[in-house]
C-alpha cells in the first residue's frame, strides 16, 4: 500500500468524524473502549478482529462499500483501495450511455455543483420536448455516483399516468417489496430514512400531481436527495429549478456532424457540408432530438438536399433508433406527447399562439387569442390568458423572457410548427388570423400618429416586424387588400426611418397594386392618400422623379375629393421635392409653402416638420443660412419635445451644416457627432452617410485631408449598402469635396485612404468616424442643444 493511501485508522477516524461522534460516543455506541478506538485510530492496533469491525461498521452505520473499504484497510497485502474504490461502487441501475453528451458540460457542472450543496435537494430539470433533460440527467446521476454511499437509482416514468402508481414504480426501481398492509410511501420512508442515496426521477410531467409524495420522502428522509426531469417544475418549497435551454450554434453543429458521421462514415466535412449544417442547426432550433432525427437522415440525404427539405421540419423529422421510447422517435410524437398533457383550456391556447411570429407580448395575446365571453373587459382577458401562458412556460412549451420591462412570450420554431398544425386542424384558424392582422393594423396606426414619447411606439413596433410580416403575408394571400394597405402605409414612416427601404417598397407597391384591383373591397381615400406618399418617399430616395410625379398626383387628386388637408399637404411636398431635385428652387419653395399651410391646418405635426425641413434645406442652398437654422432649431425643439430620436438626430445633421458654412466648424463637429451616435442606434446607413459626409466637408475645410477622404470612403460604402443616391444638390457640393481632398493629397493617396474607408464594415465605420472627428466623447454634450 502506498504511502498516498490511507491507514485503517485515517480512515476510521476519518468515518467518525463525518457521523459527527467522539471517540468516546463511538466506543458507547459500538460497546467497545474510549482506548481501543484511539489505539485504532492511532494505529497501535492496525489489524482488528472481524468483530471488532462488525461492531465498528453497525454503529457508523457504514453501507457495503465503505465497510468493504475499511475492512481492505485491515490487510495491507491485499488490493490498494485504489482499485477498490473503482470495484466497489456505489450501487445504481443507470444505463451505459451508448453517445457522448455534446455541448452540455457547463449544465453538467452547474447541476453537480448544485446537488452538492447541503441545502439543495431537490433538484428539477426543466425544458421543452427534444432538449435533452434525459440524457442530462443521466450523466448528472452518473457523476455523482460516488457521493452517494447508497447508491443512484432511476426511475423511468414516462408510461405512467396515474400519480398514485409512483410511489410503487420508485419502490420497484429500488427493489423493495412491499409487506402486507403497508403502503408504498410508508415502505419508501422506512427504507430511505438512513441512506444516502440519489433518486433520479425521469418524465415526472404527466403526473405531476404526484409532486407532494416527492416532498413527503425528502422530509422523511435527510440523507435523500432526488433529481427530477420534467417539462414543468414541480413547485415544492426547497425546490431548483435549472432550466435548459436549445445547443449554442457550435454545439448544435458538432452534434449534428458526430451524429451524421455515426450512419454515414465517409461524409466529408467540406466547407460546403459544415455550412449546410450549421443552416440545418439554425432551422431546427438548436434543439438535440430534432437534431439526431436530422442526422440519421444524411445517410440517403446530403446535408444541403437536407436543408433544402427542412422548410416543413416535422414531417422529415421521423426513424429515431428503436431503443428510444416511442415518443422520442419523432419529433412531432415529442411535442404531440407534451401537447397531450395539456388541459383542453391550455391546449388552445397553444394552438392559437402559433399565429404569432417571433412571439408576442402579454396584451397581444389576450387581444387575439382571449375568448370574448359575455362583454369581459381587456384586463379581464389578460389575467385569464396570463394564468394558461404561465402554464405553458411552466410545460416549458414556450418561452417568457422580459423586454422593457415586460414579459414575451415565444414557441421555438419547430413546436411552433406543430402548434400550426392544431391550428390549421380547427375551426379557428381564419378568425386567428384576422384577429392578428386587425391587432398589428391598430398597433401600426398608433405608432402612426407622431407625438409625446413616440419613440416608444416606434421601438414597440420595430419589436413587432415579424409579426408584421406575417399578416402582411396572410392579407396578400386571402386577399385583404385594405387592411394590408393600411398596414403596410402606417408601417411605412418607421421602416423608411431604420432604413428598410427595400421591404418598405416592396410591401407598398405590392397592397398598392392589389387595391387599385379590389374595386369595392378598396380601401379608403385616406388610407391610400397614405399609402402613396410612402412609396413616394422611397422613389425620391431612388431617384425615381418620375414615379414620384405620377404617384404625387394621384394621391393629390384623392385627398382633394375626400378633402383630405393632411394627405394635400404631403402630396404637394413630395411635388415640390420633384422640382427640388430637378432644380426648381422657387417652384419646389412655392409648393412646400402651399404644402405647409394645409398640414398646419390638419394639425398633422409630423408633415409640418417634414416640410420645414425641406425649406430650411433649400433656404441654406440659397445661401439664407440665418433662415434656414430657425427652422432647424423649431423642428429640433419640436423633436425634443416629444421625444423623437430620428427627428432630433435629422436636425443637428442639418444644423451641423449650417454651422460649418457659417465657418463654426467645432460646433458643427460638435452637431455631426451628437447626430451620428443617434442615428446610429436606429441603423439608417443613408442618414449615417449623410452625417459623415458633413463630418469629411468639416475636417477638409480644417485642411485634415486624409481623416475626410477616410470619411468619404465610408459614407460611399453606407450608401451603396443601400442603393440610395444623393439628391442633386448635395451630389455636386460632394463632388467638389472630393475634388479638394483629391487635388490635396494626390491621386493615389486619395484613393489608398479612401479605399480604406471604403472597406470597413458598418461597426468599423461608426467608430472610426467618431475617431475622425477629433473629439472626446464628453465633448458632444450640451453644446448642440
Amino acid at each position: 500500500m502506498s504511502a498516498a493511501e490511507p491507514s485503517f485508522g485515517a480512515l476510521l477516524k476519518e468515518y467518525r468524524l463525518a457521523a459527527g461522534l467522539t471517540q468516546e460516543a463511538l466506543a458507547e455506541r459500538a460497546g467497545l473502549s474510549a482506548r481501543a478506538i484511539s489505539d485504532l485510530e492511532r494505529g497501535v492496533n492496525r489489524t482488528p478482529r472481524q468483530e471488532t469491525l462488525d461492531l465498528l461498521a453497525q454503529a457508523l452505520r457504514l453501507p457495503p462499500r465503505k465497510r468493504a473499504l475499511l475492512a481492505a484497510l485491515t490487510h495491507p497485502e491485499g488490493a490498494s483501495t485504489g482499485n477498490l474504490e473503482a470495484e466497489i461502487r456505489p450501487p445504481h441501475n443507470l444505463p451505459v450511455p451508448l453517445t457522448l453528451l455534446v455541448g452540455r458540460e457547463s449544465d453538467v457542472t452547474r447541476a453537480t455543483r448544485l446537488l452538492e450543496r447541503k441545502e439543495v435537494r431537490l433538484l428539477t430539470l426543466t425544458g421543452p420536448s427534444g432538449v435533452g433533460k434525459t440524457r442530462l440527467g443521466l450523466q448528472v446521476a452518473d457523476d455523482l455516483l460516488e457521493r452517494f454511499d447508497d447508491g443512484v437509482w432511476l426511475v423511468e416514468l414516462a408510461a405512467i399516468r396515474d400519480p398514485a402508481l409512483i410511489a410503487p414504480s420508485i419502490a420497484q426501481a429500488l427493489g423493495l417489496r412491499e409487506a402486507a398492509g403497508q403502503a408504498p410511501p410508508d415502505l419508501l420512508k422506512t427504507a430511505l430514512r438512513e441512506q444516502q442515496r440519489l433518486l433520479l426521477l425521469d418524465n415526472f410531467e404527466q403526473v405531476a400531481q404526484a409532486a407532494p409524495l416527492v416532498a413527503e420522502l425528502l422530509g422523511a428522509c435527510p440523507r435523500l436527495k432526488v433529481l427530477v426531469t420534467s417539462r414543468a417544475a414541480l413547485h415544492l418549497r426547497g425546490e431548483q429549478e435549472l432550466p435548459l435551454v436549445p445547443l449554442g450554434q457550435e454545439a448544435a453543429v458538432t452534434l449534428f456532424l458526430q451524429r451524421a458521421q455515426a450512419v454515414q462514415p465517409d461524409l466529408d466535412l467540406t466547407v460546403e457540408n459544415i455550412q449546410a449544417a450549421g443552416a440545418i442547426c439554425r432551422h431546427l432550433d438548436g434543439l438535440p432530438l430534432a437534431i439526431e432525427l436530422a442526422a440519421a437522415r444524411v445517410k440517403v440525404l446530403p446535408p444541403q438536399a437536407l436543408l433544402e427539405r427542412l422548410k416543413s421540419r416535422l414531417p422529415l423529422l421521423t426513424g429515431g433508433p428503436l431503443d428510444l421510447p416511442e415518443r422520442q422517435r419523432t419529433m412531432r410524437d415529442a411535442v404531440a406527447w407534451s401537447y397531450a398533457l395539456l388541459n383542453p383550456a391550455e391546449q388552445q391556447i397553444f394552438r392559437r399562439l402559433a399565429v404569432f411570429s417571433g412571439g408576442s407580448t402579454l396584451e397581444a395575446a389576450a387581444a387575439i387569442c382571449h375568448e370574448a365571453e359575455g362583454g369581459a373587459p381587456p384586463a379581464t382577458w389578460e389575467t385569464i390568458v396570463l394564468e394558461e401562458l404561465t402554464a405553458l412556460v411552466d410545460h416549458s412549451l414556450i418561452s417568457s423572457e422580459m423586454a422593457a420591462g415586460k414579459p414575451r412570450f415565444t414557441l421555438l420554431e419547430i413546436i411552433r410548427e406543430y402548434a400550426l398544425e392544431r391550428l390549421e386542424e380547427s375551426s379557428e384558424a381564419e378568425t386567428l388570423r384576422r384577429r392578428h392582422l386587425e391587432y398589428y393594423t391598430s398597433l401600426a396606426e398608433e405608432a402612426a400618429h407622431i407625438r409625446a414619447n413616440q419613440d416608444a411606439r416606434d421601438t414597440l413596433l420595430a419589436k413587432e416586424f415579424a409579426n408584421v410580416r406575417a399578416a402582411l403575408e396572410w392579407a396578400r394571400e386571402h386577399g385583404e387588400s385594405a387592411q394590408g394597405l393600411r398596414l403596410a402605409s402606417a408601417c411605412g414612416r418607421v421602416w423608411y426611418f431604420r432604413g428598410m427601404l427595400s421591404e418598405a417598397q416592396q410591401w407598398l407597391d405590392e397592397f398598392l397594386a392589389l387595391d387599385a384591383c379590389a374595386g369595392e373591397r378598396a380601401a379608403p381615400g385616406a388610407a391610400r392618400v397614405q399609402a402613396l406618399y410612402g412609396a413616394c418617399r422611397i422613389a425620391l430616395d431612388q431617384g425615381s422623379y418620375d414615379r414620384v410625379e405620377t404617384l404625387s398626383r394621384e394621391g393629390l387628386a384623392l385627398a382633394k375629393q375626400a378633402d383630405d388637408q393632411s394627405g394635400m399637404g404631403n402630396a404637394l411636398a413630395m411635388l415640390a421635392a420633384v422640382a427640388e431635385a430637378r432644380g426648381n428652387l422657387a417652384e419646389a419653395s412655392a409648393l412646400y409653402e402651399e404644402g405647409l399651410a394645409y398640414c398646419r391646418d390638419a394639425g398633422d405635426s409630423g408633415g409640418t416638420t417634414r416640410i420645414l425641413s425641406s425649406l430650411g434645406h433649400i433656404e441654406r442652398a440659397t445661401g439664407q443660412l440665418e433662415r434656414a437654422r430657425v427652422h432647424f432649431e423649431e423642428i429640433l425643439a419640436h423633436a425634443r419635445k416629444i421625444g423623437l430620436t430620428w427627428g432630433i438626430a435629422n436636425s443637428l445633421v442639418s444644423l451641423g451644416h449650417i454651422a460649418r458654412e457659417q465657418g463654426d466648424h467645432q460646433r458643427a463637429l460638435v452637431l455631426y457627432r451628437e447626430g451620428l451616435a443617434l442615428h446610429q442606434t436606429m441603423g439608417n446607413n443613408v442618414w449615417i452617410a449623410w452625417c459623415l459626409e458633413g463630418m469629411a466637408a468639416t475636417l477638409c475645410d480644417l485642411r485634415q485631408f486624409e481623416r475626410a477622404a477616410r470619411l468619404c470612403g465610408i459614407a460611399d460604402a453606407l450608401r451603396a449598402s443601400t442603393r440610395a443616391l444623393r439628391p442633386p444638390a448635395e451630389q455636386e457640393h460632394y463632388e467638389q469635396l472630393l475634388a479638394r481632398v483629391r487635388e490635396a493629397l494626390g491621386e493615389e493617396a486619395f484613393a489608398s485612404v479612401w479605399a480604406a474607408g471604403d472597406a470597413l464594415s458598418l461597426k468599423e465605420a461608426v467608430i472610426a468616424a467618431q475617431a475622425e472627428s477629433g473629439l472626446q466623447q464628453s465633448g458632444s454634450g450640451g453644446a448642440a442643444h
